[in-house]
Parts: structure tokens; C-alpha cells; sequence
């Protein structure tokens, strides 16, 4: 991942940010906002490319233990992960957290 100059990024960044303030996000805010979405994207993207742990690396791992040290960890992705929810589902929760943040702090709603 690099943050190089792209014509077809910076056609994105210019469409939503200008779309952002045209609805009263004041210019900086708007740049914040394109910005901390483009860099969660990302980084959920490198994420989910990541190799997975190999059968060595956790072959001592103890769940049970894990999920006594961790209650409220465990419990959370448990509850969260409900047949039929996706890590997609995860992403979209959380960038609209994101939103809903900037949208407060802007004193905007989208």
C-alpha cells in the first residue's frame, strides 16, 4: 500500500469531497473525512490479504484459556458473528461509525 498521486484517486477524492461540502462540511473536514475513509478501506483490505496463522503458530494455543482471560472479547465477537454476518458486515458497521463520527463532529448528518 503507498499513497501515490492517481488520477482516477484523485477524481474519488474530488468527487466526495466536493459532494461533502457542497453539503456545509467545511473544506478540511471534508479532506479528513475522504481521507480517514480511504486509509480504513485500505487497511481493512491488507487485513484480509494477511496470511492466516499456520498450523505451527497455534498449535498451543488454549482456547478455553483464552476465552477466561478474555470474557467480554470473545463474548463481543461471538455476539457480533451470528450466523449469516460476514466480515463485510464488520467493515460496513465500523465505516459507519467513521461517518457517523465526522457527521457529529462536521454538525452535519448524512
Amino acid at each position: 500500500s503507498a499513497s501515490q498521486l492517481s488520477v482516477t484517486m484523485a477524481a474519488i477524492s474530488e468527487l466526495a469531497m466536493s459532494t461533502l461540502v457542497a453539503r456545509g462540511i467545511p473544506l478540511r473536514q471534508a479532506h479528513v473525512i475522504v481521507l480517514t475513509v480511504g486509509r480504513f478501506t485500505v487497511g481493512h483490505v491488507l487485513e484480509e490479504q494477511a496470511a492466516r496463522p499456520d498450523a505451527e503458530a497455534v498449535k498451543d494455543f488454549d482456547l478455553a484459556a483464552f476465552a477466561e482471560q478474555h470474557p467480554t472479547l470473545v463474548g463481543a465477537i461471538t455476539e457480533y458473528f451470528q450466523p449469516g454476518r460476514t466480515v463485510d458486515d464488520l467493515f460496513r458497521d465500523c465505516l459507519e461509525v467513521v461517518i457517523a463520527g465526522a457527521a457529529v463532529k462536521a454538525g452535519a448528518t448524512f
